[in-house]
């Protein structure tokens, strides 16, 4: 059989199953109750659901928060959040994700953080500033929980199956 590779941002859910690691009827699942959802959805019998790479990317991260123990619903409102975010630059994907969330309100505000930890191992936050040295992120002692994405290896690891 001879695969023939997607266009640059022209992904079926076939390549999606097969570069995100997804079963079949897992996938099918998630489309369904719209955890996730397709750029261009199919537009009728004899059509196809057509994802981009930026699709492939918070599918990705929504099946690692999910490994995590982050409840679907929870996940698929990050995974839609973070999609509003990619969404404002198309040209533009960070390197990490921030999630704060407020157990008490529900309230999760994603945020996107830019390139400039690119190539650190590690991100120090001070636990006294809530500051991350060299950078704008703060994190706001106010938020119940804080989950920071490496997005950028996220990124890079998907990017090699495809």
């Amino acid at each position: 059989m001879v695969y023939i590779l997607p266009t640059m941002d022209d992904f079926s859910t076939f390549d999606v199953q097969r570069i995100n690691e997804i079963p079949r009827e897992r996938l099918r699942d998630w489309l369904t109750k719209g955890f996730i959802k397709p750029t261009y959805e199919a537009q009728g019998k004899g059509t196809r659901a057509s994802f981009t790479k930026k699709d492939l990317y918070c599918i990705e991260m929504f099946k690692r928060l999910l490994k995590a123990g982050i409840h679907r619903e929870k996940a698929a409102k990050y995974y839609h959040d973070t999609r509003r975010i990619l969404d404002i630059d198309t040209d533009y994907t960070p390197a990490y994700i921030v999630l704060r969330i407020d157990s008490t309100t529900g309230n999760i505000e994603p945020e996107a953080y830019p390139l400039a930890f690119e190539g650190a191992d590690d991100m120090i936050i001070s636990l006294k500033t809530g500051l991350v040295p060299g950078n704008t992120f703060t994190a706001d002692f106010e938020y119940d929980q804080i989950i920071i994405i490496n997005f950028l290896k996220l990124r890079k690891q998907v990017d090699l199956k495809i």
